[in-house]
């Protein structure tokens, strides 16, 4: 039953993605009447379902095998077929002669997907004596150049880590690619385990919707197929030797059964035990069998250089690339409680996700607001790309002409290791007496002049100087005085001190983020909801704790909480919460928590952590 099995998927199992060639060889080009000739028929590019030999007039046949799938791969990614190459067939003929002369072999015939193929005719020179002549090779090949820069560790599958640099500047963006490298038939693959890079800024460059492309090398002389598995932009946060761990795949892979098996032969057929209990898979092709393997990649090590201090701009806020940076507002006339927008918009290429604002020059008799951050990125192979814009709202409270006074961005730029300055243009801003709660106490014209009257005038009748309600207003002026002069004091220290404020506003903030991945979570935006709840979690313990981010890691955050008098349960559950977080952003796989579950979650432990921390 198994062998009937084996000639129907040889039948009708046709797949071709190459040009197909049906050539025939011999070993000798001349021999004599006592020697034996071998005579190769080689199909390439297909696989074949019919195959007739030549009649050998002039010679025996002594022996006869055939050989299939040589040097064939086939790779499927999601249940996709992204690369099936059938190998080589093979027929190979021993010959005897039977008479002397120049005797010519036909061609033989094969079938491909319906189509028959002929074969070169091959012409023997035999002799009744002397020794034989070797054949020149009649079959031509394709040359490939060797890669001598992947170290193959003569393993048949395995993953090169390959970075587009391997020094460079503290929060300069670089790409790192990994690739699987197979020379036998991979049929699937998943992510087993992804390494947390620790000092670094992660950003997932793999499209999963994207076929992927096959690249073939030749590596020590042996073919391989190329797949490129999974690129990142990684921005370093902390300088030093850094490293990357290896990455991890679980693969499902077919490789040739030991067990030899011919289905040309009418013995082997004859013989072979339809009851056996062999490992081989007969939907897989002839002799072939399918095994789990957990296939590793090399680690890698980058040098990671501070950032110079000669020349750096007190301007200047982390920002690392090339960057264009402008500045804009949407009107410069308005009224007294009317909003103006101030937009700085950062684009270009670089460590954009952690970009800084600068603050404006407002004047101080406006209103203004922490701003709103609108990111633009675009992903591809060469890393992350697009715009950061802040839009701050400003919003004036008395009339008169104003300005926005030019402020200066600055960025270091990583291709000629200096620091560049932007300066953003001034804004005239001209603003009107409206109306409402917003509009400045005034004084109106007619009732601040009074009119001059001849008749004379008692000032001491009903005289308000000096009364009773005089000093009693007189005295509410200078408490009130005292009160603000305490009150703006205190507010001017705290933005003064930069940490302190952001331990004040670290829970202000972080409702923000919560509310943006609450928009994203509605708007199944799976991407976009995991990164604002990551980065919700991460920047509230930043902040909260003055602690920078590139000191903090999935395996610190236990202890940082603990150290600021949170419970231990509250840390732990707040480390796990922080952990299914980054394992659902950077994982193929579905998150482990449902996602409305875990964004509650991660809510209620922030409040937690507010209400136990010393801050």
């Amino acid at each position: 039953m198994k062998t009937f099995f084996y000639i129907i998927l040889f039948l009708f199992s046709v797949n071709l993605f190459s040009q197909v060639q049906f050539t025939a060889t011999s070993d000798y080009s001349s021999v004599p009447m006592s020697k034996p000739i071998k005579v190769t028929y080689a199909l390439s590019g297909g696989n074949a379902e019919e195959f007739s030999r030549p009649n050998f007039s002039g010679f025996r046949v002594v022996g006869q095998s055939t050989y299939s799938g040589g040097g064939g791969m086939q790779i499927v990614v999601n249940g996709q077929v992204i690369k099936n190459d059938p190998g080589e067939s093979k027929w190979i003929f021993t010959l005897m002669p039977q008479n002397t002369g120049k005797i010519t072999i036909g061609p033989a015939k094969v079938r491909v997907s319906g189509k028959y193929y002929n074969s070169n005719s091959l012409t023997i020179n035999v002799t009744s004596g002397g020794s034989t002549v070797t054949a020149p090779n009649q079959q031509g090949s394709k040359t490939q150049t060797p890669n001598t820069a992947v170290n193959t560790g003569g393993k048949e599958i395995f993953i090169s880590a390959v970075p587009s640099k391997r020094t460079l500047w503290l929060g300069e963006q670089f790409i790192v690619s990994y690739k699987i490298y197979t020379s036998i038939n991979l049929l699937q693959y998943g992510t087993e385990k992804t390494p947390s890079m620790d000092g670094f800024w992660i950003e997932e460059l793999t499209d999963d919707g994207k076929k992927p492309q096959i690249n073939e090398e030749i590596i020590d002389g042996k073919r391989y197929l190329v797949v490129e598995v999974r690129r990142v932009a990684l921005i370093p946060q902390k300088t030093g030797t850094l490293t990357i761990p290896p990455l991890e795949l679980e693969a499902v892979v077919q490789i040739r059964s030991k067990q030899n098996f011919n289905p040309f032969s009418f013995f082997d057929q004859f013989f072979q035990d339809p009851f056996s209990n062999s490992n081989i898979d007969p939907f897989a092709g002839f002799g072939m069998k399918t095994e789990k393997r957990t296939v590793s990649g090399n680690a890698l090590t980058v040098n990671v250089k501070p950032l110079p201090e000669n020349g750096k701009p007190e301007s200047f806020r982390g920002a690392v690339g090339s960057f264009n940076v402008n500045s804009s507002i949407d009107r410069n006339k308005c009224y007294t409680g009317d909003g103006i927008i101030y937009k700085l918009n950062v684009s270009g290429t670089g460590n954009l996700p952690l970009i800084e604002h600068v603050e404006p020059g407002i004047p101080e008799s406006f209103e203004w607001f922490d701003p709103d951050i609108n990111d633009d990125f675009s992903k591809s192979a060469n890393g992350i790309s697009g715009s950061r814009s802040f839009e701050f709202l400003i919003q004036p409270t008395v009339p008169g002409d104003f300005k926005i006074k030019p402020v200066e961005f600055s960025f270091f730029n990583p291709q000629s290791g200096v620091y560049e300055t932007v300066n953003l243009p001034e804004y005239d801003i001209k603003v009107l007496r409206g109306s409402g709660s917003n509009i400045s106490a005034e004084k109106q014209l007619g009732q601040d002049i009074m009119h001059i009257h001849e008749a004379k005038i008692d000032l001491r009748k009903n005289a308000f100087g000096f009364s009773l309600l005089y000093w009693l207003l007189l005295l509410a002026i200078l408490l009130a005085f005292v009160f603000l002069l305490y009150f703006y004091r205190g507010k001017i220290r705290l933005k003064a001190n930069v940490s302190e404020y952001k331990m004040r506003m670290a829970m202000k903030q972080a409702k923000k983020r919560l509310k943006n991945a609450k928009i994203a979570l509605d708007r199944n935006e799976n991407e976009k909801y995991y990164s604002e709840l990551s980065a919700a979690m991460w920047r509230y313990i930043t902040d909260k704790f003055n602690i920078p981010i590139s000191d903090l890691s999935l395996s610190n955050t236990y202890d940082v909480l603990l150290k600021n008098n949170v419970p231990d349960e509250t840390a732990k559950e707040f480390a796990y919460i922080l952990n299914e977080c980054e394992f659902a952003r950077f994982s193929s796989a579905k998150g482990r928590i449902e996602k409305t579950d875990l964004y509650n979650k991660a809510t209620e432990l922030i409040i937690k952590v507010q209400t136990y921390s010393k801050k």
